[in-house]
């Protein structure tokens, strides 16, 4: 694609984690593919006994709970899970050559009289090629990060993300007042005073100034509590 510099057609490729592709499949679309492959009712029905018989139960303070039974989702570790798994992702095979038999999708040819490759399929990742289109229309970021109820995409906002994760070290230097690193970090940072009330200070490390940029994000979501009003200043 890098020696592509020729031509009227552009190039793209496009990388995609499947890796997660075990807990998506529905049973029905199981089923399905395995209808579409020839198999007979008979082995139809021992393979899905296999794929559904599967449920879960939750442990709280000791008691067991529920009896959970999901609608999709292939065991990992199951010595069928593998068979299973490449005959359903040869379904987006067919999907694909369907595009391409009636012009949706162009493949990338490396050379003159080479065919042309559309896809590359592996354990973990799938990469798509296909003609880019010049006309590209860019949405805003805010859409994408809106849920898609609201016709965005649901795309995380990074640094919304990294605040959040921040913002739980930040809690566990409130509530952890005991622990080694509240301990440390009060006596460099905040001797006099509490992290909600501390400063940045002098020449201060990497992990203090990232936990302290989520010192006004914590504020918001704190409440003072009077007590005895001992440590109340007025």
């Amino acid at each position: 694609m890098k020696r592509l510099t020729q031509g009227k057609h552009r190039v793209t490729g496009l990388k995609i984690d499947i890796s997660k592709t075990y807990d998506r499949f529905e049973w029905g679309f199981i089923g399905n593919m395995l209808q579409k492959f020839g198999f007979s009712e008979t082995w139809r029905d021992r393979i899905m006994r296999l794929v559904t018989s599967v449920s879960y139960n939750f442990i709280h303070n000791g008691s067991v709970f529920g009896d959970v039974v999901p609608q999709r989702r292939v065991r990992k570790g199951d010595p069928i899970s593998p068979n299973i798994y490449i005959l359903c992702v040869e379904g987006l095979s067919s999907i694909i050559r369907r595009n391409e038999d009636v012009g949706f999708l162009h493949g990338c040819v490396i050379a003159r009289g080479a065919h042309a490759i559309s896809y590359l399929l592996f354990a973990d990742d799938c990469y798509f090629f296909f003609r880019a289109n010049k006309g590209i229309r860019w949405m805003s970021w805010d859409r994408l990060c809106s849920v898609k109820g609201d016709d965005g995409l649901g795309f995380k906002k990074l640094r919304n993300f990294n605040l959040a994760m921040l913002a739980k070290q930040a809690w566990r230097l409130i509530n952890n007042a005991n622990s080694l690193v509240t301990s440390l970090m009060r006596a460099r940072y905040f001797p006099n005073s509490d992290f909600v009330n501390a400063w940045i200070g002098a020449n201060p490390s990497y992990v203090w100034r990232s936990i302290f940029e989520t010192q006004d994000v914590v504020r918001q979501g704190c409440r003072h509590r009077i007590g005895d009003g001992q440590s109340t200043k007025i």
